[in-house]
């Protein structure tokens, strides 16, 4: 997570990740999505929305989706090694 930015809450429904946060500016929350998208794991961020939380704080609450894929069991290690 960027610093200045915070998560609020977080859901997994099926393979789809919902974010959604507060963060001082936008550029922020691109570089959410940037550390988002360079993860093996996590494809398709996209943007929900940012919007200002209130007329008194700069801070902006965000949402965002994504497509989760978690990575596959690794195999015992004897099928590693190629034992019988």
């Amino acid at each position: 997570m960027p610093e200045k930015g915070w998560l609020k809450d977080l859901q997994l429904q099926g393979t789809t990740l919902k974010l959604a946060g507060m963060a001082q500016s936008n550029a922020i929350v691109a570089d959410l999505m940037d550390n988002l998208n360079a993860s093996p794991y996590i494809q398709n961020v996209k943007l929900g929305q940012v919007a200002v939380a209130s007329p008194t704080d700069k801070a902006k609450s965000f949402s965002l989706e994504a497509d989760f894929a978690p990575p596959e069991e690794s195999k015992p290690d004897n099928e590693k090694k190629g034992s019988p």
